[in-house]
């Protein structure tokens, strides 16, 4: 009995086709159980992502891969800071995949992969262009997809075989503003189950569905979504104009995850200074037709979490939980998936 999940409000919001009103829930999630230490290990920014038997925590800082059951007890970790080849400087996302955990370190510029199972390592390669501090992913041929910046084109996706070789570039048809320049470079994308990638503006609100060869299927204007539009109305920096640097765009959604049929986005609310009606989790239906606003999930945890989207989440549909580390405390938060 999922008794931890409580309807808030029901009420009608704009879908991602314009001036549609559908039914959309905003539900309250209360954690069945909160993580701090994974045995004696603390952690502060990671990673989580899982397989159908095991859970994946990737932790920046102290750098390690912790490999757990499905009750967060540790299995095994691969750790150790270096610059060598199965040594992580600064590891920020993490996959698993037919039996390999794929682990990108920004810090050594590289992808590394591990066994699912033992942790043991397996190999790694360079990862050949600057890279974003954005997920990641693979097809069926072990191929890697990256988001990339390139500020002098519109091919943001790069496609690199499993020894770190350029095969292909993607670009998206988001809307161009020569000004703007590095706005529009900056992505999240996530694959389907029939292999399109769905790119995901971070600060720029479109969702667009790319199929395997990088043709576009259909874009979808996110920015009439009530949350999102007050977001984006409320900054006070002017998106049309060229940043200063890249760390100086700002962020509007900051993480995406794909999960049959549904488009889960990390989401900043930025208007005024009482963060107590902050939107914390958006989730979409999106297939190849449509991208539309479902739910919107706030988080209680009784903590200074309250009020603010979740640093890092992860949605385990095998298990129905969903996972979001806490932007305050850094703490792991463990709640049934709203169905």
């Amino acid at each position: 009995m999922r008794n931890l999940v409580l309807v808030f409000l029901v009420f009608t919001t704009i879908s991602c086709k314009r001036n549609k009103e559908v039914a959309m829930e905003v539900i309250e999630l209360v954690p069945e159980r909160t993580i701090s230490q994974l045995d004696t290990l603390f952690f502060t920014d990671v990673t989580m992502f899982s397989d159908s038997k095991q859970n994946y925590i990737l932790s920046r800082n102290p750098a390690f891969l912790a490999t757990t059951d499905k009750e967060f007890s540790v299995l095994n970790i691969s750790s150790g800071r270096g610059s060598g080849p199965d040594e992580f400087s600064f590891p920020t996302q993490g996959k698993e995949y037919k039996g390999v955990v794929y682990v990108v370190d920004q810090g050594n510029q590289s992808i590394k992969r591990f066994n699912a199972d033992g942790g043991e390592f397996i190999s790694s390669s360079r990862i050949p262009e600057q890279i974003f501090d954005f997920r990641f992913e693979i097809d069926q041929e072990e191929n890697v997809y990256y988001s990339i910046f390139s500020p002098f084109d519109d091919d943001i996706i790069l496609k690199v075989d499993k020894d770190g070789n350029p095969i292909d570039r993607f670009s998206t048809s988001f809307p161009v503003n020569s000004e703007a320049g590095e706005n529009r470079q900056v992505k999240h994308f996530q694959r389907d189950e029939n292999g399109n990638l769905i790119v995901i503006g971070a600060s720029l609100p479109f969702v667009e569905m790319l199929d395997p060869s990088g043709k576009s299927i259909n874009r979808f204007d996110i920015g009439d979504v009530e949350p999102i539009k007050r977001s984006i109305d409320s900054l006070e920096y002017d998106l049309s104009k060229k940043p200063a640097s890249k760390s100086n765009i700002p962020m509007v959604i900051l993480g995406a995850q794909y999960d049959k049929g549904r488009l889960y986005l990390a989401f900043v609310d930025r208007v005024g200074y009482n963060r107590s009606n902050a939107r914390n989790l958006l989730v979409f239906k999106i297939d190849e037709n449509k991208c539309q606003l479902e739910k919107i999930l706030k988080f209680r945890t009784g903590t200074d979490d309250d009020g603010f989207h979740p640093s890092n989440f992860h949605v385990d549909s095998n298990e129905g939980k969903l996972y979001a580390q806490g932007l305050g405390t850094k703490h792991i938060y463990v709640f049934d998936l709203p169905e």
